[in-house]
């Protein structure tokens, strides 16, 4: 289940620092132009509240991804842009052509 929920982190007094809550006892939203994006009930992205963007969090595959801008585009608009968490293979791949680039010593001998 796909849900969109207001961004975790919660308006504070500025005073007492205290959490702010509406009357309903619902936590204040500190972001106010951000949605987090849950997936079963754990967090795997933000978007933006007009739907123009996606960040995910984690890697998911492309279907799954597919069906969350299908969510958040009937819910908040049209998304323009998507960001996704490199996989573990692309980010090995990307620190092994870094140390290629530095020269960096493995560690490896011979």
């Amino acid at each position: 289940m796909i849900e969109l929920r207001n961004h975790p982190a919660q308006a504070r007094h500025p005073i007492t620092q205290e959490p702010l809550l509406y009357d309903d006892g619902k936590p204040v939203p500190l972001i106010t132009d951000q949605r987090s994006i849950y997936l079963d009930g754990y967090m795997v992205g933000y978007c933006h509240a007009s739907g123009s963007w996606i960040a995910f969090i984690r890697d998911l595959p492309e279907a799954v991804q597919d069906e969350i801008r299908k969510v958040v585009t009937d819910t908040l608009g049209a998304v323009q842009r998507v960001n996704t968490v490199p996989t573990l293979a692309q980010r090995t791949i990307d620190e092994l052509d870094d140390d290629e680039q530095e020269g960096t010593d493995d560690g490896i001998e011979g």
